[in-house]
């Protein structure tokens, strides 16, 4: 027969486990991931492996990753509100298809059209950023007949480490001497020069914030979600290094193995200034209908870089109040695979199971004790 444990002992124990409780009444640790990537002309694999598979039609390649870990207040009468750390990763390019195009012929080592005048424009914008976050959300106002609203903002604040952001444009034209006629015009702001290996010596910072905004609706049997990410978005780098230059094919010239090789010509407008960073906004909106007890549908509509992303679904809720989703993409025919409880939700969104097919990859997590 076991001894009993000693008085002692369990008044110890009592004692170091009321602290823990209480915080655990108090505290409401939560983990946050969302990752959205996306490539139109090429899949995701391809495009990391330097532009090898199949090319199709596309004009844009975007890239977030979010991850945030912080504590929130259960919610009162006044709200909840939280506090934690995050750190994001924006990766976004827009481009014409003959720049798709040319660049795929590039790096696949295929023959140029003869000929043919290609359109070349590029818009590039990156940032990678860390640092606190506040959250706070109203509680449920009520207002009229059973409608309700919840309001709410989280304010980040930003330290940016990479920067990329300017404009590539002109044309480029190949004749059957194997003679290109080139014109371009490179205005752009960086943290590492990738297009003229300009000698850096430091690092550029940059500071600032974003403001993220949120409205939960809900009426009878309807309810609807709406989030604005980088509703405000303004990240200011002190000495950002900025390149303006131009590249004529009247500048070219033959090396001693009698290859053509063209030297840009700058602008003058090489150096380092003051530099105000945006990206845009990150919207999305989702309705749902609750046919019964059990059954929903839903309508998500994601407005990121300027493109829509919606989708259709239904939802499944058990007894024990777990909730299964899968809705379908329209416009990518992407699936969306989620599952929601009280402590945790997950979403998986993909239009291929295979990552060297695989145009869209999405998760979205989020974790709460």
């Amino acid at each position: 027969m076991p001894r009993p444990l000693p008085l002692t002992f369990l008044f110890l124990l009592q004692v170091l486990c009321t602290p823990l409780s209480y915080a655990a009444s108090v505290f409401s640790p939560y983990l946050e991931i969302n990752s959205l990537s996306y490539s139109e002309p090429i899949s995701i694999g391809g495009l990391l492996d330097n532009w090898q598979g199949d090319l199709s039609d596309g004009e844009q390649v975007f890239s977030q990753q979010r991850i945030a870990i912080g504590v929130g207040f259960p919610e009162a009468n006044w709200g909840t509100f939280a506090i934690g750390w995050h750190a994001r990763y924006d990766y976004f390019l827009r481009f014409t298809p003959d720049t798709a195009t040319l660049a795929y012929q590039s790096e696949n080592d295929l023959p140029t059209t003869v000929g043919k005048r290609y359109n070349l424009s590029l818009a590039m914008q990156h940032n990678r950023s860390q640092g606190p976050q506040v959250h706070y959300q109203s509680p449920w106002f009520e207002f009229e007949s059973r409608h309700k609203l919840k309001l709410g903002m989280r304010v980040n604040l930003l330290e940016s480490e990479e920067l990329m952001d300017g404009t590539i444009a002109g044309y480029a034209q190949l004749h059957e001497n194997d003679q290109y006629d080139i014109a371009l015009n490179v205005d752009y702001h960086y943290f590492e020069d990738a297009l003229f290996a300009r000698p850096m010596t430091d690092a550029p910072q940059g500071k600032g914030l974003s403001v993220d905004l949120f409205a939960q609706w809900r009426y009878k049997r309807l309810q609807a979600w709406l989030t604005v990410i980088d509703a405000y978005y303004h990240v200011k780098w002190d000495s950002a290094p900025f390149t303006t230059a131009a590249i004529d094919s009247n500048t070219r010239d033959t090396d001693e193995n009698g290859f053509i090789r063209y030297n840009p010509v700058l602008s003058g407008l090489e150096g380092n200034h003051h530099y105000i960073q945006k990206l845009p906004h990150d919207i999305h909106l989702k309705a749902q209908y609750e046919i019964n007890p059990t059954w929903s549908t839903t309508f998500d509509n994601h407005r990121v870089a300027n493109s829509n992303f919606y989708q259709l679904g239904i939802a499944r809720k058990t007894k024990s109040q777990l909730e299964y989703g899968l809705a379908y993409q329209v416009p990518t025919q992407a699936i969306t695979i989620e599952l929601t409880s009280h402590y945790f939700s997950i979403a998986l969104t993909s239009d291929s199971l295979s990552k060297d097919e695989a145009k869209q990859i999405g998760l979205n997590m989020r974790i709460r004790y």
